[in-house]
């Protein structure tokens, strides 16, 4: 391959790379995919804040701030910049789970509640 063509190709892989997400996508995770899903974000064993795989509003101690793929709260003053940071970088919900972890965040889907019986799930008695 001529020295031409190897820049040439090396611009290209370069270029299609741009369109991507910065970070690689880590093992699939399937609730990252269902809309809805509740995360809670911990700094060792301190919850810093929930999420939401859908579009709406961040909660902040300094206000709320609308969000095209996320919603949320934060519990903890002092990571917020932090926190911040890593949702102003990430492209999608994935992204920004996978962002949260590689910074040093627990992150774990929260388990909804199992469904209250209802009448028809009760035993009858004769």
């Amino acid at each position: 391959m001529t020295r031409p063509a190897a820049v040439l190709l090396a611009l290209a892989a370069a270029l299609s790379a741009c369109g991507r997400a910065e970070e690689p996508e880590d093992e699939p995770r399937p609730a990252l995919s269902r809309e809805g899903s509740r995360w809670q974000v911990t700094r060792g064993d301190r919850p810093v804040m929930t999420l939401t795989n859908a579009p709406g509003v961040l909660h902040w101690s300094d206000g709320e701030v609308p969000h095209p793929f996320v919603s949320g709260e934060a519990s903890d003053r002092r990571e917020e910049p932090r926190l911040k940071n890593q949702v102003r970088r990430a492209h999608h919900f994935r992204d920004l789970i996978n962002r949260l972890a590689r910074a040093g965040y627990g992150v774990a889907e929260i388990q909804p509640p199992p469904p209250a019986p209802g009448p028809s799930s009760q035993v009858k008695g004769p």
